[in-house]
């Protein structure tokens, strides 16, 4: 009785040594992708339970100076962050109108020089119905789709 208690508790570590688990699971994925364009760094970030898997969330980020987005006019003798925190709301009224998303997955962050501007996807599949008129076939969500054609035009890590 002893051996094969022993037998089958030196098999199931073989097997979790091995990644042969019962559940099959693969590790969580993400990537972050950036692009350089007119002045403006577009990030993309997104998430899946394994590579094969369909995307779970992400998010697109657009992070540019105040005299690029201003197109060059001096900023002296202005408070950006105060301009920006009064046009905060009529800006993400206008964003999530745009994307079609809930206002409140819009995120605002106003430094010294430049403004972060984070919209969250917490349904991508939803996201890419409503916002870009497509919906999705096949794999055309999961993450290693996603990572190739990211790949195309951003510099993914």
């Amino acid at each position: 009785m002893f051996k094969k208690k022993s037998a089958a508790a030196l098999l199931c570590a073989t097997m979790l040594l091995a990644g042969c688990g019962s559940t099959g699971a693969s590790a969580a994925v993400d990537m972050t992708c950036t692009q350089d364009m007119s002045g403006m760094t577009m990030i993309v970030k997104i998430s899946a339970p394994g590579e094969d898997k369909e995307i779970s969330s992400m998010s697109i980020e657009a992070k540019a100076e105040y005299e690029t987005m201003l197109g060059g006019q001096s900023l002296e003798g202005l408070d950006v962050k105060e301009l920006i925190s009064s046009m905060e709301g009529p800006l993400k009224t206008q964003l999530a109108t745009e994307m079609k998303v809930p206002e409140e997955t819009i995120t605002l962050e106003a430094g010294d020089t430049e403004m972060l501007i984070k919209v969250a996807i917490d349904d991508p599949k939803q996201f890419f119905t409503d916002s870009l008129g497509m919906e999705p076939k096949g794999d055309e969500l999961t993450f290693k789709t996603a990572k190739e054609e990211l790949s195309q035009s951003f510099t993914c890590e």
